[in-house]
């Protein structure tokens, strides 16, 4: 399936913190939004593994997506290796977004940060025809466009999107996370 947007984000909910206003104005204006959960959050201090599943699961519904993957990385141990730089590479192709979101690759949260340098690294690997070739499936595509968004670590953006139109929206989709 096209998409318009497709976010990668380490783990389920930080799709919907940092960047959860701008998808539900995507959503809004008919775009096609997907999200890459590139692990399953399951080290996190509240909830468990299923609690974490259901809570995205219903996020995903309030967020209009198309599709949501995950990787499944294994939280706390995120490292772009070769495999993972491929298999994202493939969804990238599968799916030809216009637009990736990732983590900025400045952040103290180590998984925040090796998911943004896989993504990086997916999103070239992704454009390169002998590779998408040898890996079947969708041809080799390449966004025109990948953004860091802001997580932990402040940074001057190169621009804001005005979340104020759906900010009701946003707190009850961060909501659906423990």
């Amino acid at each position: 399936m096209k998409l318009d947007c497709l976010v990668i984000a380490a783990h389920p909910d930080d799709a919907e913190i940092s960047v959860g206003g701008t998808l539900l104005k995507l959503a809004q204006a008919g775009k096609k939004i997907g999200v890459v959960d590139v692990t399953r959050g399951e080290l996190g201090t509240r909830g468990t593994a299923a609690d974490r599943a259901l809570e995205c699961s219903k996020a995903s519904e309030l967020l209009g997506l198309s599709v949501r993957h995950n990787l499944d990385a294994g939280d706390g141990r995120v490292s772009a290796t070769p495999a993972l730089r491929e298999e994202l590479a493939g969804l990238i192709r599968e799916h030809a977004p216009d637009l990736i979101l990732c983590h900025h690759t400045d952040d103290p949260h180590p998984d925040h940060a090796a998911s943004a340098q896989l993504a990086r690294e997916a999103w070239y690997l992704a454009g390169l025809g002998k590779l998408a070739e040898d890996a079947g499936g969708a041809p080799a595509h390449r966004p025109e466009r990948l953004y860091e968004f802001m997580s932990h670590t402040p940074f001057d953006p190169t621009f804001v999107v005005d979340i104020e139109p759906v900010w009701e929206q946003k707190l009850k989709l961060i909501r659906a996370y423990a």
